[in-house]
Parts: C-alpha cells; structure tokens; sequence
C-alpha cells in the first residue's frame, strides 16, 4: 500500500484514542500548571521576606552612620574648623573602621578643610549628597561615585550638617563608605543557583551584587533596562519578572530605603531568583506524569492498530490493487471487483461511472498541459528545470535566457555548476543538495554568472517535480542584483564615517576586540593610537565647516596611506581619529608608527588653493600592558592624548598609570 499513514484509515483510528485520552490528558496538564502557579506564589512570598529584611539591615548601617557624623558635629576641632585637629581625628577613625573608606569636614562652599585621607584643593560643592545635606540641614545620601580623595575608589557617600547654636549651617562633615563592606549586609543568606541579591543607589546604579558576576552584572553600572522600569512604574517596591543582565528570566523583588519617611529613595534592594529554578520541581512532576500518559496511549494505539487492521484495512487493501490496475490503464478492472453490498459495494459502482468519463478528462488534461506551458514561457521570473541527478538543465523559458545572456540551445544541457561563479560553487551545491527529500525551497542572493562572465544575485524559488519519471528541480530566478547592492550600501554605511569613509566606532570596536583574541593566541601586541588635531577650532571657525569637512577627508587619506595595511583608522567624531595597530612585533614599534604618522601629518595640505599645515596630538596604549578590552585601550589612548596636548602639542605620549592619577580630559584644540 502506496498511501502515506495520514491519508489512510488507521488515521481516523489515531484520532479516536487521542480524543479519548484528552480529558486525562487536560487534567494532568491543568494539575501541572497548578503546581507551577503555587511554587511561584511561594517564591515572591519568600523573595519579599528578604528583601525587608536586607532593607531593614541597611536602616541599621544607616543609624550607625548617622550617629557618628552627629557625634562629630559635636567636637571641637569640627565646629571650630581646626583643619589639622579634624583630620588627625578623622584619620584614627577610618583607621579602626575597615567599611569607613573616609570622613571629610568640608567648608559651606563646598571646599574641604579636612579629610581622613591626605588631600589638597578638593572641591564637593557639586556632590549630591552635599547639595542636599546643606538644604536639608539633616542626614542626606549620595549614589554611586568615584572619589576625589585617596584616589578614584568607588564608594557610598553620606553628608551631615555642623549646626550652630542658632541653627545656621557651619560646615558639612561627609563619610564615604566603602562598596565592598555592603555585601556584608547577605553574605549568610543562602541563594539557590542563578539567584542574586542586589543594592542600587537611586538612579540604578549597582552598588554590590551577590554572587559576584563582574562580566555581566558589573558594580558601578547599570542594572538591566527591565528590572528599573519596575521601580518607575512601582517606586514603592514590589514584584516582577525581568529579562536579566545574564539573559535569564528572572523573579525580582525590590525595596526602597529612605533617609526619612516622606523622602525620595536613596537606595534599593533587590533580590531575584531565575524562572526556571522555581518552576524545576513543578516541572519534573509535570513531566513523569506526561510521560505515563504517554505510555497509556501509545498502548491504546497498538491495540487499535491490531484491530483495526484485520477488520477494516485488509478488505481496504484488495479494493486498493484493483485501483492500481485501473491507474495504469486497465479499465476493464473495475470487472474484478466482487459484489459487495454497502460502503465498498458503492465504492465499485463510482469506479464504473470514473471510467466514463475518463475521455473527458483527457481532453480537459490536455487543455490543462497547454494552460501551463504557455505559464511557464510567458513568466516575468526566469524558470529552469535541471535534472536532480545529473543536475544538467532540460528546460528553460526565454527569461533565464535573457538574464543569462544564453540562446535557449546553449543553456539546454548545461551544468548548474556552469550559470553560478566558481567561488560560490561549494556553498551553492551545498544547498541545493539539501532539498533533495523536500517539496519546495527558496534561497536568497545566490550568485550567479552570465555568460559574458559577469555575476548578479537571485532569490531562487523551487520545488521539486518528475518528468517522465525522472526527478527534477524547477528554480524560479528572480534577479535580486538592485536590492543587494542597496543593502551593501546600507551595511556600509552602518559600520563607516559618512564624512570620510573610515571606520566609524562600532566597526573599530569589532576590529579592536579581533585584534586582541588574535593577540592572546599570537603573543603579538595590539597598539591604539588617538589623534586629535591641533587647533582645528581656530581653522573650522576661520574658513567655514565645509572647508573644515575637506580638510578632515584629507587629513583621512593622509593617514590612510601612512599605516600598514593590516592596521584601521577611525573617526570617533569632530577631529578625533582612532588607529588600529594590530600585530605588533614589541612596544617600541607603536611610538615609531606614531612618529611617522605626525611626520606626514605636518607636510603641507591644498585645501581651496590654501596651504595648510597641521599638526597632532597623538597618545597611545598597548594590550596587554595597558589593558586587556579595547574600551580601556581607548580610554588609556585618549588620556595619553591629552598629556601630549598639555606636553605643548605636535608629539607623541605613550600611557602610563600615573596618567590615570591626573584624571580624563584636557584642553580643546
């Protein structure tokens, strides 16, 4: 018997055991999804739980630190600004408390006159935490920052008032507290795998996450979009589920803290455990069960099956061969059929009225097979028949003809190895090998090759189809050359300078991160030059944009052609170029490079008949000694950069850590 299963009788046997065993089936399912709903339900119980009770330990470290910076508004040295005094005493305390990172008195201007750590010529007037200490004249926050005292630590800063006898504010005393020391807060609570406990200053700034995950929930950064839109659209706490940094889904909770009630959060407190350890034992019972009721039926269609085939398909069967011989033409057939009273007796007297108009439907057939030549020559897409085996062409229609540039007695007995470029004959083949058991696929932007050699791009439609018994594909072209070129421009210009064509950040950032794998398998050094040119403010703002604009696309070419080959040369923006070195042999080949690159920067430029002359400021970082991820060789580059500008401009300064000390930026220009 020919007929696949699902066109036979036991298909309707199937169906009836399966619509039995549905109401089983559904309870089972309805139990399962019960269960689930109940171990989520226990979760954000659990979740809310501790969540208040982190929030409440933070109260706690709140009131220790308000009661020290109070007893300090207190003491002498404080409230009568006595600088040394202070801070030989803020010093002891920082001293014998390891979570204080510093304590400062600082004057109602906002610069300092005191501070545990050595300091000189602070300013904290523009600090969050001062601003509001000094409105409010009480206990006041900060959020997450970096320190502009003992160095660029990342802390939790508090401010107090020192109030005088009449209540004016004399001077503001802050404490900084170290990040690390709010991990203390959880380091017992127990946490199932993928779960997390976090704190947030007010704008989502991560201040400790627990367990440590510095790749993707860094402290200092932002927690995932999702889990902050919670707190706007609930900043009295709450529950939710969040795609998390890590890409689990996640169950959160989240607490706000406030210094007093009535007052805008200064702080949160998560914590969150993944979906899908929630729902595992949910889940592993859901499927035991499933897998029973999977036995009960495929034991239901065994029986069924057995029955089914000695009362109904066997007698189905010799009406079947009898069919047979009537398809190939024996229409005296249907005489072999015996007598037979009700469904297969009705069934050979249909076959008797079929073989009457069988003449018909031959004429009708052939009129048909007329309709879908004239289809198959007149179609606007090119159409191609090639034999599966030999995959030589049988058939064509004038418009592959034309989009091959072949007569139609060329094309007929060539290869399909032959219409496509030899480059692409692996991958080609590769695909349409994989369609030999389908019915129907469809490729995109498939070179092809015309006969005068030249190559334009086709989506390809097909199906497969026999002829004269011979399985064949048919390949419906459609020249697709316009629409490929418009997406190579729209890729191109995603990853390129629209002003001058170079590497635009994002495709630097890909080239920088390959540089550097490259690097660690090679040994060989990775070198980021940033330029930024002298003055370039003073030329835009003498002789326009547009000239500044040539000017820039010169500058491009210019650096271009002085770079090795192998290295990329980048425009981040205005008149600052990023250089790519890949491949560096030792680092006294970036400082060469760089010397050649403000040689040839200083040759005279014709910009409009106007000579110009230029030069840089150029500062460099080398992996792996500055770094080991080309966001920091950036940023080790560009603050190189800057100490070659306060170098007096036109040279070269290669990073080196003391740099970092100094801080970012610098002078224009």
């Amino acid at each position: 018997m020919t007929g696949g299963f699902w066109a036979s009788i036991r298909k309707h046997l199937v169906l009836i055991v399966l619509v039995a065993v549905l109401p089983a089936l559904a309870i089972i399912l309805y139990c399962g999804l019960e269960q689930r709903q109940q171990a989520i339900e226990s979760a954000e119980r659990e979740l809310t739980l501790l969540v208040r009770n982190i929030c409440e330990a933070q109260i706690g470290q709140q009131q220790v630190v308000r009661q020290t910076l109070a007893t300090l508004a207190q003491v002498p040295a404080v409230r009568n600004f006595d600088a040394a005094g202070s801070s030989v005493l803020f010093h002891g305390i920082i001293a014998r408390t390891p979570e204080f990172f510093n304590l400062t008195a600082v004057h109602v201007d906002g610069e300092v006159f005191a501070s545990g750590r050595p300091f000189s010529g602070v300013y904290l007037g523009d600090r969050k935490h001062f601003r509001e200490a000094l409105a409010r004249k009480d206990l006041a926050a900060g959020e997450y920052l970096l320190t502009r005292i003992g160095g660029d630590a990342p802390v939790f800063p508090y401010a107090y008032p020192v109030l005088d006898s009449s209540g004016v504010t004399r001077a503001i005393l802050t404490l900084s507290l170290k990040l690390e020391q709010l991990a203390r807060l959880y380091d017992a609570v127990p946490l199932p795998e993928g779960s997390f406990i976090a704190i947030t200053d007010h704008r989502g700034v991560r201040l400790s996450y627990h367990p440590a995950q510095d790749e993707t929930n860094p402290v200092g950064r932002a927690i995932a979009p999702s889990a902050w839109t919670l707190v706007q659209e609930n900043p009295e706490g709450g529950l939710g589920k969040v795609a998390a940094s890590d890409g689990r889904i996640k169950l959160v909770a989240f607490q706000p803290v406030r210094s007093a009630s009535g007052e805008a959060p200064y702080m949160y407190m998560w914590a969150g455990v993944p979906e899908d350890e929630i729902l595992k034992s949910a889940d592993r019972i859901l499927f035991k069960n499933l897998l029973l009721m999977a036995g009960s039926i495929l034991a239901a269609l065994v029986f069924s099956w057995w029955l089914g085939n000695r009362t109904i398909v066997e007698p189905v069967r010799a009406l079947v061969a009898v069919t047979e011989d009537f398809a190939r033409g024996d229409f005296q057939a249907r005489h072999s059929l015996p007598e037979a009273d009700g469904e297969l007796g009705m069934l050979a007297q249909a076959f008797g009225r079929m073989a009457e108009s069988l003449e018909t439907g031959r004429e009708s057939l052939r009129q048909s097979e007329e309709r879908y030549r004239t289809l198959f020559e007149c179609n606007a897409d090119g159409l191609l028949i090639a034999d599966m085996a030999s995959r030589r062409v049988r058939f064509v229609n004038p418009m592959i003809c034309t989009m091959l540039g072949y007569a139609e007695d060329e094309l007929l007995g060539m290869t399909l190895e032959e219409i496509h470029p030899e480059s692409s004959l692996p991958e080609v083949i590769a695909e349409f090998e994989k369609v030999v058991a389908a019915e129907l696929y469809h490729f995109r932007d498939i070179p092809c090759r015309r006969k005068d050699g030249t190559v334009f791009f086709a989506d390809i439609n097909g199906t497969i189809l026999h002829l004269d018994g011979i399985p064949c594909r048919l390949g419906i072209f459609r020249d697709v050359s316009e629409r490929k070129r418009a997406e190579d421009r729209l890729k191109h210009q995603a990853t390129h300078d629209e002003l001058t064509g170079l590497a635009n950040r994002t495709l630097l950032q890909d080239r920088l991160e390959s540089a550097i794998h490259y690097a660690q398998r090679s040994g060989r050094m990775v070198g980021v030059l940033m330029l930024d040119l002298d003055r370039f403010k003073e030329i835009n703002d003498s002789f326009g944009h547009d000239f500044g604009d040539r000017l820039l696309r010169a500058v491009a070419q210019r650096l271009t052609k002085t770079v090795r080959e192998a290295d990329t040369v980048s425009r981040l923006g205005g008149d600052e170029f990023v250089i790519l070195l890949a491949e560096l042999p030792d680092s006294q080949r970036v400082g060469m490079i760089a010397e050649k690159v403000l040689r040839h920067l200083t040759e005279p430029l014709s910009i409009d008949k106007r000579e110009i002359t230029l030069t840089a400021s150029l500062g460099g970082s080398l992996y792996p000694q500055d770094g080991a991820d080309g966001e920091t060789l950036v940023r080790f580059a560009d603050l190189a950069m800057y100490q070659a500008k306060r170098n007096g401009r036109n040279r070269f300064a290669l990073y080196d850590a003391a740099m970092s000390l100094n801080g970012e930026g610098g002078e224009e220009g």
